[in-house]
């Protein structure tokens, strides 16, 4: 049988956890944090959802390949050495 769990590993999970249960009931309640550090996940959030919700312009710079012949269309008229890297795998698989 494979151990995922060595005992003192499942000792210091149950003392956390039973840690958990219990310091709640025993410290005083702690006074709520200022308003700008409770909207600081909230605009953690927002920005994500901007950022996945907003068009990106990555499928401009990838190559296609007709017939043996790679044909680039350019949003901008830089193409880095990254951008060439990725063309250049995309075009050996």
């Amino acid at each position: 049988m494979v151990q995922c769990f060595s005992i003192v590993s499942v000792l210091i999970l149950t003392v956390l956890a039973a840690s958990m249960l219990v310091l709640p009931l025993i410290l005083p309640p702690l006074p709520p944090p200022p308003l700008m550090i409770l909207f600081f996940p909230v605009g953690i959030m927002a920005a994500l959802m901007f950022l996945a919700l907003s068009p990106s312009d990555a499928g401009a710079n990838v190559p296609l390949v007709l017939s043996g012949f790679m044909v680039h269309s350019f949003v901008s008229s830089t193409f880095s050495a990254f951008e060439f890297w990725v063309s250049f795998r995309i075009l050996q698989n």
